[in-house]
């Protein structure tokens, strides 16, 4: 099958609309995460405050111990610093201490002297890499 110069121009058009579509969607997708992400810590904060919930005898369960009753954590410290990978700002990979993860499931230092202190030195071992330390909201 030939094709002309028409053809090709029309074809390339076509596969620019349909890449434009993707990274519309990708985007839509990444946004998508950062507020599940935090409407997660939203709900672990929220949970973190909530009221004791007391079984008594007369409760029934399923599977639970029955007379137990749950304690709240409540956090020290409501946010972290972690050394991220700055190549996608939409959901940039962490630093795990040993590896990179995903957004969310890196090394949380508890101060942002600890945080840059690792960043130095990951900027030793990798210097052109887009290296950032970022708050994290626990």
């Amino acid at each position: 099958m030939k094709f002309t110069d028409d053809n090709l121009a029309q074809h390339l058009k076509n596969l620019e609309a349909e890449q434009n579509r993707l990274n519309g969607a990708l985007n839509d997708v990444y946004e998508l995460k950062d507020k599940i992400h935090k409407l997660k810590t939203t709900l672990k904060h929220s949970k973190a405050y909530s009221t004791p919930l007391a079984l008594t005898n007369k409760d029934k369960t399923t599977g639970e111990q029955q007379d137990s009753v749950t304690t709240p954590k409540i956090p020290s410290q409501s946010y972290g610093y972690v050394v991220c990978l700055v190549f996608n700002p939409h959901s940039p990979p962490e630093w795990s201490g040993n590896q990179w993860r995903i957004h969310g499931k890196g090394e949380c230092f508890s101060s942002a002297e600890q945080a840059y202190q690792c960043l130095e030195q990951l900027k030793e071992r990798w210097p052109d890499y887009p290296l950032q330390v970022l708050k994290r909201v626990l």
